[in-house]
């Protein structure tokens, strides 16, 4: 197979697997989340993040995500003029704006949850539980090392 050179025998193997995998889980579901809900991936990135957290500012947006600035700016604007998302002042730093979901992106994140959770489960089934748990591990592992 020519594309085995690509995917088992590169000099960046790891990384170019890990967005392989990371590709082949958004490809689908950004598709989905434009034809369905009007939204592009950073904007879903930013109500997921929000329903993770409630109260976050678009910097702690952009440190959790790794995103850049602008594209996170872009996606709340779009989000806020949607009424997905809505912002406040932050009573401890006047110049940072607090996000939160509104009702109505709570419902979108509600909606959209099970579909994520079920392309993950396609992709990661064909692991075993201590493999799963494993994964799980090491992928934390390199998370907190690239926050840190």
């Amino acid at each position: 197979m020519k594309l085995a050179r690509i995917l088992d025998d590169n000099p960046t193997l790891d990384a170019y697997r890990l967005n392989y995998v990371s590709n082949r889980y958004v490809a689908p579901l950004a598709q989905y989340l434009g034809a369905e809900y009007g939204l592009v991936w950073q904007e879903w990135v930013i109500l997921f993040c929000l329903a993770q957290v409630a109260d976050l500012t678009a910097s702690d947006i952009t440190d959790a995500t790794g995103r850049p600035a602008n594209t996170i700016s872009d996606g709340i604007g779009k989000l806020l003029r949607r009424r997905l998302v809505s912002r406040k002042r932050d009573p401890s730093d006047k110049r940072a704006m607090i996000l939160a979901l509104t009702a109505r992106g709570r419902a979108l994140y509600d909606a959209m949850i099970p579909r994520l959770q079920e392309t993950q489960a396609r992709i990661f089934g064909v692991l075993s539980k201590p493999e799963r748990r494993q994964l799980e591990r090491l992928l934390g592992k390199l998370v907190h090392a690239l926050h840190d």
